[in-house]
């Protein structure tokens, strides 16, 4: 099995996740976290916990979904074409 290196991302991105997870239940079972029940400050910090582990979630998910898709290498003749085309074109704007 191959091991892969946690990255900061990712580290941060589970992070958040627990807190946005853990926080109702937190501030419901343990005594001393009840004064932030009723503090706006409280969940202003925890609506932005959520907001950035969606948004991390949502940059994760887009990089995985387009990083498989694997081009076809072109060949030599494909990529002089190309070069002359482009060389053709921009000669003329110029």
């Amino acid at each position: 099995m191959m091991k892969r290196k946690l990255s900061g991302f990712f580290v941060l991105k589970m992070i958040l996740t627990a807190i946005a997870v853990l926080y109702i239940p937190a501030i419901n079972l343990i005594p001393f976290l009840e004064p932030l029940r009723k503090d706006f400050f409280g969940w202003l910090i925890y609506i932005g916990c959520v907001l950035s582990a969606i948004f991390l979630w949502g940059i994760s998910v887009s990089r995985n979904r387009f990083s498989g898709k694997k081009e076809e290498p072109l060949d030599e003749t494909e990529i002089e074409i190309t070069k002359t085309v482009v060389k053709e074109k921009y000669r003329w704007f110029w």
